[in-house]
């Protein structure tokens, strides 16, 4: 059979079987199965209303709640910062009308509120307890909350409340859906007035604790579906109802709608036929010829094109596959799968290792690109630092597995990591949280800790450097590789790292020690928590001078004033010191300060915390360092 009869049939086929089973099925269904659907509609409807109005009610108390127990009401209602307190209050919030302090007998001891609050209020502004109280003043929903100072004394706080009125939107039930929000007393809010409702749902909602659905009948005669919710924290309760005849109606506007649809969909079935005969078919058929060809059949071979275009392709791989150096590279035991990055230093492929069956990272060095001098020593520089990284096992940072030298080049292998690095994650987001910061901080803090302990400097701590796996973890790579490069070198008048991130000493030629890279570390917190980076220039010349002389805003300044905020901030500053005698003694100090941090805010951190960008990608745990060689500053 051709290819077009085929798809044609497939896709009708695909397109008509569901829709004639469903339009078969919805004659079937009965009045009572879609009442039954209904009435959960509006069961979930009417909870959801009542969730988002006790919430929003909660949210009220715990802001007057907040109010009550602040310092400067709690010290004298009466003071003038009392006074001044309450006003910058109504100014910084459109949404108050009032706030006012009651003395135990009910009289107002201070009140700040907007023109027109006491009138809006009406009756409920003489009320006292702590009972919320609802008013809808010509659409404009206003909420009263009252929470006790102490002493007897209460704080209330009036606000406009959009979202109870949003809760109540009875738009997505249908046009002939009510939903209102009531209470012992009547309306509180809504589409209908309450006594339009059945009496006995009303009875049901005002004595029932929890949620119910039934069929009742207005005063009128007419069966309608109803759903009640109470509102958790107050003696409101809402209603919606809906006509019980609109599930009959929508059954059938579904028959109708389906049938149509199955009409649509045969109709669609040959146009996509038609526009895979252009676009799909005839190219199949020109590749099968081109395949023939190079396979030495002839191009009119009998059969169906996706006979033919087996025959060919059968023919082809027989050939592949007795050229048996193509598709088999490898480098020393491990077989190179496909490149991840490239650098002017070298490549980083992904590998495997068939010994132990597990996927690596291969990082390679091309000597021969760099300097064609010394190539003998400068592998075994590559080896010692490889010996060097492997020696230092820490849960946070990339482990080395092993490393080999071939013909012109140099490699490692390594472990892969799935994830995204640091870098990426302040590229998509812009910045970081101050949670997720800490955390790194920490992590990246007990890596330079273990490879401190062995005699291993990072020398290049920067975001591009810092992997987040997609497993939770956190790991450091790419140790010791500026002391690599500086070993290939003969000139002692450079300098390697990425500029703005190295230490201000190393800059002036001056060496480099434990604390140069705990800077590079303050210097990568402080883009991760700005999503800027604290030395900017245009030129490399310019970063670098920043470096040195410039101090950046502090983290202060553009963070909001909590207590995590004040503690980053000032361990980042520590740790970006121009002068090392100034920063942490030690990546373990660091470490100590850190976990002090996150106990006292009991931080935590899990896999789902990453929020891994869109388009997340495995990062080669032996990413390349992106290092430039600059001139030591007298």
């Amino acid at each position: 059979m051709p290819l077009l009869a085929r798809v044609t049939i497939a896709l009708a086929l695909v397109a008509i079987v569901p829709l004639a089973y469903a339009v078969w099925s919805l004659y079937d269904v009965n009045r009572a199965g879609m009442n039954e659907q209904l009435l959960r509609t509006h069961a979930v409807a009417a909870s959801t209303a009542a969730e988002r109005i006790a919430a929003t009610v909660e949210s009220r108390r715990s802001f007057a709640r907040t109010l009550a127990a602040n310092e400067a009401i709690v010290a004298g209602a009466k003071s003038p910062m009392s006074r001044q307190f309450l006003s910058d209050l109504l100014a910084a919030d459109a949404t108050i009308r009032m706030i006012d302090v009651l003395s135990p007998a009910g009289e107002v001891v201070i009140r700040a509120q907007r023109r027109g609050a006491a009138e809006e209020l009406g009756s409920a502004i003489r009320a006292t307890g702590t009972t919320p109280q609802l008013f809808d003043r010509a659409g404009t929903i206003r909420l009263l909350v009252a929470e006790p100072i102490g002493g007897g004394a209460w704080l209330r706080v009036a606000a406009e409340a959009p979202s109870v009125g949003d809760a109540l939107d009875p738009t997505e039930l249908g046009e002939q859906a009510d939903l209102i929000l009531a209470s012992d007393a009547g309306l509180l809010t809504g589409s209908t007035d309450l006594a339009t409702f059945p009496a006995a749902m009303i009875r049901a909602a005002r004595t029932a604790r929890v949620s119910g659905t039934g069929m009742y009948a207005n005063a009128d005669g007419v069966r309608v579906l109803g759903a009640f919710a109470p509102v958790s924290g107050t003696r409101w309760f809402v209603l919606s109802r809906q006509p019980a005849d609109l599930a009959e109606q929508i059954a059938s506007n579904i028959r109708r709608r389906a049938a149509l649809a199955g009409g649509v969909a045969l109709l669609l079935a040959l146009l996509v036929a038609a526009a895979a005969q252009r676009s799909i078919i005839r190219p199949i058929r020109e590749v099968v010829r081109a395949q023939q060809e190079l396979a030495g059949r002839n191009a009119s071979r009998p059969g169906s094109e996706i006979e033919q275009l087996r025959n060919a392709t059968e023919l082809i791989r027989r050939r592949i596959h007795d050229q048996e150096d193509l598709g088999r590279a490898f480098l020393g035991r491990y077989q190179v799968l496909s490149i991840i990055g490239q650098g002017g230093m070298g490549t980083v492929f992904r590998g495997y290792d068939p010994r132990l069956r597990r996927a690596v990272a291969l990082k390679t060095v091309h000597f021969d690109e760099i300097e064609k001098e010394d190539s003998g020593a400068r592998v075994e520089s590559l080896l010692a630092e490889a010996i060097a990284a492997a020696s230092v096992a820490h849960p946070n940072i990339v482990a080395v597995y092993d490393a080999e030298d071939t013909a012109g080049a140099a490699f490692i292998a390594m472990e892969l990591v799935s994830g995204a690095s640091v870098q990426a994650h302040i590229d998509q987001r812009g910045m970081m949280p101050l949670e997720q910061t800490a955390m790194i901080g920490l992590a990246v803090a007990r890596a330079l800790e273990a490879a401190h302990a062995h005699g291993v400097l990072h020398r290049d701590i920067k975001p591009a450097n810092l992997l987040l796996g997609a497993d939770g973890s956190i790991k450091v790579t790419d140790f010791g590789l500026a002391t690599l490069i500086r070993a290939s070198k003969a000139s002692d008048n450079l300098v390697y790292g990425t500029p703005g991130y190295i230490a201000p000493e190393a800059v002036r030629g001056l060496p480099a020690d434990e604390r140069s890279d705990l800077f590079s570390l303050g210097v990568t917190l402080y883009q991760c928590v700005t999503g800027t980076h604290p030395f900017n220039g245009d030129t490399v010349r310019d970063i670098v001078l920043a470096t040195i002389g410039e101090t950046p805003p502090a983290l202060e300044s553009v963070l909001a004033p909590d207590p995590l905020a004040q503690a980053i901030s000032k361990l980042v500053a520590r740790m970006m010191a121009k002068l090392p005698e100034e920063r942490p003694s030690s990546a373990s100090q660091v470490v100590t300060l850190f976990e002090a941090i996150i106990h006292r805010h009991q931080i935590r951190w899990t896999a789902d915390d990453l929020q891994q960008p869109a388009a997340a990608k495995t990062v080669n745990s032996a990413m390349l360092i992106q290092t430039i060689a600059l001139e030591r500053s007298s």
